[in-house]
């Protein structure tokens, strides 16, 4: 507790950006830790400070008080944490929104961005994998053992304590993290942990403070100070859709509980930006769409990449898909890459919202573009077969083949099955989206993958002309 306070005392002494939230309006609904008993209390939007820990019962009976036995480890000895830091308020997302009614969570969770930038505190159960395990999970490494050594200058024994040095997550690698920070793995922590202005890190080995000015870890051997508003600068104003695409490919490797929940977890950070970007559409932006739109899911996630069969997201959306994704390297996604060739026009984009919240859930999404087109078809990839544990293809046309990026397994049934004829959108001079049209439709295509070709080989340069003229302009939509 000494280096918690130590660490507090530091940031609201010395820091300006983390200073800003010292007393905002409080959420919905508080614990109130004052008392005896923990009540939880409709807080009518007052103003306070209150600290928060990421992680169902009826709402009545929690206003009278939660017996202390009821509550999981992890959420006692947050109260307890709470109140030796002189805090009396406690935000906890199973207890303060009423998880079995779908307005109260669409409601609270459109206003998670304001909760965890607004919290004083953000306590984190980094290394329990449930709200059983406790914020206090030491590991065996964590013994400090002793022996004595000798100083040369007058003979004096002097005690050493000695232990085996922590792996710090920024130079771990992806299975430690998973298996030692497992907090670090999940979706909602992801928007929490970039949202909240103080952050600290309950880990098995000690603790870790991260906040808007620095990171520091408790045995001093990971410390960064002085950053220009804090490692987590969310904001969009400056390298705007590079950092956004940024965002979007470290929180699509995040595990969500429910699949549902893949925007609303990102709806935070959505809103942060809101105001400085223009035209949120599930998970991309009207400003920089043209490149947004570039997403693919890598060759070593494809075989449990899956689309959903209910609708989570228009299939041009990565949101739309239950897969790791990544971009194209940011020379394929600039404007002076994209004025080489006006390859197509955007005409509409819109989404329609599920619910309350606007970058929310969404139940429609169109996208209607003028561009270059071709018709091909993909060809089977006999050697994936044997090397992969999904099928592979390329995209054949032109009478050539070029490299595919599925957006999911074709090889999984339902819906959503490998259909022969395709059509490529000319999105940039080098990368196509494939599209398979919608049964029992008429100019109304799905996104099925993404392609490019590579214009530096010799196979390839000599079919540069082909490319460009062999294309037919045409209107279509994408759902």
């Amino acid at each position: 507790m000494q280096w918690i306070t130590g660490r507090l005392s530091r940031c609201e002494e010395n820091h300006g950006y983390c200073a800003r939230n010292a007393k905002t309006r409080l959420p919905t609904r508080i614990l109130d830790l004052s008392g005896g008993l923990v009540r939880l209390c409709e807080t009518k939007y007052e103003s306070g400070s209150y600290a928060c820990l990421s992680h169902c019962a009826t709402l009545e009976s929690r206003k009278s008080g939660i017996p202390w036995y009821d509550l999981p480890k992890t959420f006692q000895e947050a109260i307890s944490i709470t109140r030796e830091l002189g805090l009396n308020r406690l935000w906890i997302d199973s207890l303060c929104v009423i998880q079995d009614i779908k307005e109260d969570w669409q409601l609270e969770s459109a206003q998670m961005a304001g909760i965890y930038q607004n919290a004083f505190l953000t306590l984190a159960a980094t290394s329990s994998p449930d709200s059983n395990g406790g914020l206090w999970v030491r590991s065996q490494s964590n013994t400090s053992t002793s022996c004595k050594v000798i100083l040369r200058h007058g003979g004096k024994e002097y005690p050493v304590y000695v232990k085996k040095r922590p792996v710090h997550w920024p130079a771990a690698t992806k299975t430690y993290v998973n298996q030692t920070f497992p907090l670090l793995t999940r979706g909602w922590v992801y928007q929490e942990l970039l949202l909240s202005p103080r952050f600290l890190h309950f880990g098995k080995d000690e603790l870790v403070w991260e906040c808007l000015e620095e990171s520091v870890c408790e045995c001093g051997g990971y410390s960064l100070d002085n950053w220009t508003k804090g490692k987590y600068d969310y904001s969009l104003t400056n390298s705007a859709a590079t950092k956004w695409r940024k965002i979007v490919e470290e929180y699509s490797t995040k595990t969500l509980s429910f699949g549902s929940d893949r925007l609303p977890a990102l709806s935070g950070l959505a809103k942060v930006n809101r105001d400085l970007w223009y035209g949120y559409l599930a998970g991309l932006w009207s400003d920089s769409l043209q490149f947004d739109l570039l997403w693919r899911v890598n060759k070593t996630d494809l075989p449990n990449a899956a689309r959903p069969t209910e609708y989570r997201a228009p299939s041009w959306s990565w949101a739309s898909v239950d897969a790791p994704i990544s971009y194209w390297p940011a020379s394929f996604c600039s404007r002076t890459y994209a004025d080489k060739a006006k390859c197509w026009t955007i005409i509409r984009a819109e989404t329609t919202r599920a619910g309350l919240d606007p970058t929310g859930e969404v139940s429609a999404g169109v996208l209607k573009v003028e561009a270059v087109c071709f018709d091909g078809h993909l060809r089977l990839d006999m050697s994936s077969i044997v090397e992969a544990e999904s099928p592979g293809f390329s995209v054949a046309f032109q009478g050539s083949d070029i490299p595919f990026f599925a957006d999911f397994n074709l090889a999984l049934t339902g819906d959503d099955h490998f259909r022969e004829g395709i059509v490529l959108v000319r999105a940039t001079p080098d990368i196509l989206l494939v599209l398979s049209v919608e049964s029992g439709t008429h100019n109304v295509y799905k996104r099925i993958g993404i392609s490019r070709r590579n214009p530096f080989t010799d196979k390839e340069k000599t079919s540069t002309h082909a490319w460009e003229l062999e294309g037919k302009k045409r209107m279509l939509s994408i759902i």
